[in-house]
């Protein structure tokens, strides 16, 4: 397996096994990932490793990781690399009660896979669009879900998907409003999410554009609940 770790490769039992997808993306997947590692590492929750080849992943491959966190697309080259047997394998382990994690740009692809999009509930479509970054008010929906309980609306400076292509099936945590002024429809816009396979738990950030929106503590925060919940299907962290 192409997997290499962040730091020291010995295993925590006390930590969650967490598996970073990455390696093609049209953003700076260079720096998100480094930014990523950084926010789950320092929470002292998840062990942190890395692939930059998540086409050549199985079942047997990701079932030794309590998470998948992926930070990858195929853009600028519209179309998809995996094989029958990465994807058949992802969908296995998330079946059995594997975590799946999205992270933005990740929501942009497998355009002619529709259980993934069916899973992962908003993709980027052909009517989607955003306009510049700037400061959104994320509002919290689902006061009651593990994910979001206890939290409260937040500011980032972050890029808002308009108009994303979504599923009949829809659990949104938090959305935003997108602004007429700003190439927005004046209307609310999912920006996290989650759903249910089998066994297994999918959760997905529209945003976390760059390093600069990952950095937002409350970001943070939203995505390692997001994450530990895929993996445990609990939250414990604060």
């Amino acid at each position: 397996m192409a997997a290499i770790a962040f730091g020291s490769t010995k295993k925590n039992n006390d930590r969650l096994q967490l598996l970073i997808l990455t390696g093609s993306s049209n953003h700076d997947w260079e720096a998100t990932t480094l930014q990523l590692k950084k926010n789950y590492t320092e929470n002292n929750r998840f062990e942190v490793f890395v692939t930059k080849s998540p086409d050549t992943l199985n079942f047997q491959d990701f079932k030794k990781f309590d998470v998948v966190v992926s930070n990858w697309n195929a853009w600028p080259e519209n179309h998809d690399k995996w094989t029958m047997s990465a994807k058949a394998g992802l969908m296995r382990y998330i079946e059995q009660g594997g975590g799946f994690v999205l992270i933005h740009s990740a929501n942009a692809v497998f355009y002619d896979w529709d259980e993934f999009h069916e899973l992962i509930g908003a993709t980027w479509g052909d009517q989607t669009t955003h306009g510049k970054i700037t400061k959104h008010k994320i509002i919290i929906k689902d006061k009651h879900h593990p994910i979001t309980k206890g939290m409260h609306d937040f500011w980032i400076t972050d890029e808002l998907w308009v108009n994303a292509k979504v599923q009949p099936k829809l659990n949104v945590l938090a959305e935003a409003y997108s602004d007429p002024k700003n190439k927005g429809r004046g209307l609310m816009e999912p920006v996290f999410l989650w759903n249910e396979k089998g066994k297994g738990r999918c959760f997905s950030s529209i945003l976390g554009h760059d390093v600069t929106a990952m950095e937002n503590k409350e970001w943070k925060r939203l995505v390692l609940r997001g994450t530990e919940w895929a993996a445990t299907g609990k939250v414990t962290i604060c």
